[in-house]
């Protein structure tokens, strides 16, 4: 299949990529910033996104396009409302563009802020969207105009609610992913402050080949609709701190309070929608930590030396 990557070259881009290769898929991407993976068999175009006749080209050539282009995340959202307005105008400008084509998009969203707090059970995809952050919002507004676009025109559409994803290829300087900061801060002897009452706050942690599988599964074999992607099961950050420190026998610098505000306490999603269709998520917290202090270790390493 001919997969177009718009915004292909961050993390989940970056491991999707790799994935689709060996699966002798070609791809193509369309990205500001200059892919990690340099291969030939890999098509780039370096561009903001906002090049119609590009985004023309490469579309009709295309048969599913996966979205993962944003300029965002929680805290620099909640700094600057504004970008979320940029990531919603790329995000159109894009549909007008691809509007009369017959072709599958898939399109990365949130399924840690777009539901709000998630309360005690599992959320599944049904549940009401109550967005409180900004990037919350602008990921729902996201998915609205998807589904109106996707109901005008006729073409197929799949929204991908990820939860927390983490993994090789997350850049550690970033100021997401705690699994990630934790490993990177410790191995470059920095001290970590974590969020107020860390027993409390739990989020559904999921490795990013998980992920990407989860991404070739619906788009090759034509499933279409809204699909929570997480690993069913909520994991406090206190937790993590302790399951990090046991699963590689290390003592991590962490102290409580003053890293910021959180606009969640709990979400966990239920993903038997997906699990329906024959995929399961593969990979362990442990073998997650162990696979992802690889990848940190290797950067820090090659950092010191």
């Amino acid at each position: 299949m001919n997969y177009l990557l718009i915004g292909g070259s961050g993390f989940i881009g970056t491991n999707l990529t790799h994935h689709l290769l060996q699966e002798e898929h070609n791809v193509t991407i369309i990205d500001k910033h200059i892919p990690q993976i340099v291969d030939g068999s890999v098509t780039f175009y370096r561009d903001n996104l906002m090049n119609g006749e590009l985004i023309d080209c490469y579309v009709e050539q295309s048969d599913v396009i996966v979205y993962l282009a944003s300029n965002s995340h929680v805290r620099s959202s909640q700094k600057d409302v504004n970008v979320e307005l940029g990531n919603i105008k790329t995000f159109l400008n894009f549909l007008e563009h691809v509007k009369d084509y017959d072709k599958t998009i898939f399109l990365a969203s949130s399924g840690g802020h777009v539901y709000g707090d998630g309360g005690s059970e599992p959320l599944p995809e049904y549940h009401c969207l109550q967005p409180i952050s900004p990037y919350g919002i602008g990921k729902a507004t996201m998915e609205s105009f998807l589904k109106y676009y996707s109901n005008t025109y006729g073409f197929d559409y799949i929204i991908g609610r990820f939860s927390n994803c983490y993994g090789w290829y997350q850049n550690p300087e970033a100021g997401v992913g705690l699994i990630t900061t934790l490993l990177y801060n410790h191995h470059t002897k920095q001290h970590t402050r974590v969020v107020n009452h860390p027993e409390r706050l739990i989020r559904d942690y999921i490795y990013v080949t998980d992920v990407v599988n989860a991404i070739t599964h619906l788009t090759s074999k034509g499933y279409t609709g809204t699909f929570n992607i997480g690993s069913n099961g909520g994991v406090s950050v206190e937790d993590i701190i302790y399951k990090i420190q046991d699963v590689l026998g290390v003592e991590l610098d962490v102290s409580i309070g003053g890293f910021g505000t959180d606009d969640l306490s709990k979400i966990v999603l239920d993903t038997t929608k997906l699990e329906s269709t024959g995929w399961m998520p593969e990979l362990t917290l442990t073998d997650g930590i162990l696979l992802t202090n690889e990848y940190v270790e290797g950067i820090t390493s090659s950092m010191l030396s």
